[in-house]
């Protein structure tokens, strides 16, 4: 009996201990190895749902990991974005002209005339500056009607830079965000990481 009771006193002991430090590690883990596979398919939906021009909106996913906490229920882990423009991208909308028109770079203005590229920097609104009179730039319409700001390639040769003629455009919902969670944000896919790393912490205690 006394054996018995010796060895129940080490257990609870072992237990206490599990619940206050190796328990918060296990579940911090886990947390943040679903949102690392989350915040990796997030990326990957990028890739093959956006046309990237620039490297700038892969650069801008983030990953907050979580940290060991006594009360587990404040332990967290998110995947997201700093960007302005992936929330709408996510969940779609309309884009309004801040001021009367929104300036749409033509396929002239990216780099080798290719939609898939970059706006050159020559073209971009704040390296154009003033348009009209004493610019390189300046408003005009083209034949059939449609407002833009045009340059002069040659003397007899003029080209649009920037469309005018929309005040508004719809984006498509793309959910690359949600698609990602949905994925990994299972009960299962948890408790089969949760066990793995509570493993490694029953391991760890003496």
């Amino acid at each position: 009996m006394i054996k018995l009771k010796v060895e129940e006193e080490a257990l609870k002991r072992q237990l206490r201990r599990y619940q206050k430090d190796a328990l918060p590690k296990a579940v911090a883990a886990s947390l943040n190895a679903v949102s690392l596979a989350a915040h990796k398919q997030s990326e990957r939906n990028i890739r093959t749902r956006f046309t990237l021009r620039n490297p700038f909106t892969l650069k801008s996913m983030m990953l907050w990991t979580a940290h060991p906490k006594e009360d587990i229920r404040r332990i967290n882990a998110r995947t997201g974005t700093r960007s302005t423009y992936l929330p709408l991208q996510e969940k779609g909308g309309t884009v309004r002209a801040r001021r009367q028109r929104i300036a749409i770079p033509t396929k002239f203005a990216r780099i080798k005339k290719s939609k898939s590229r970059a706006v050159a920097k020559r073209f971009r609104m704040r390296s154009m500056g003033q348009v009209g009179p004493g610019s390189k730039f300046f408003m005009m319409r083209n034949k059939w009607g449609k407002l833009g700001i045009f340059t002069r390639r040659t003397k007899k040769e003029i080209r649009m830079v920037r469309d005018l003629s929309v005040r508004s455009f719809h984006l498509r919902a793309k959910n690359w965000h949600a698609d990602a969670v949905r994925k990994f944000n299972r009960r299962s896919l948890y408790m089969r990481v949760f066990i793995r790393e509570a493993k490694k912490g029953l391991g760890r205690i003496r």
